[in-house]
């Protein structure tokens, strides 16, 4: 099941009923993904595969202003 995550724009235009129920979901949906990730991760492989993409992609540029737009638009 894919995760939707709005941009902070659309944040900003959801209600508080909206932003609120969008709030649970994701938690919900980050909360089932680090589950997954202990599961998974027999050996640390799952954290050498990643460090390998990491190298070959480079971090997201945009990573800091995509975090802090999440945090303000969530506050």
């Amino acid at each position: 099941m894919p995760i939707v995550i709005p941009t902070a724009e659309e944040l900003k235009r959801m209600d508080a009923r909206a932003r609120a129920q969008w709030a649970r979901r994701i938690s919900t949906a980050l909360g089932q993904l680090n589950e997954a990730y202990h599961e998974a991760d027999n050996g640390g492989e799952l954290r050498r595969q990643a460090h390998l993409w990491f190298q070959m992609y480079g971090p997201d540029p945009d990573a800091a202003r995509h975090r802090a737009e999440l945090i303000e638009a969530l506050a």
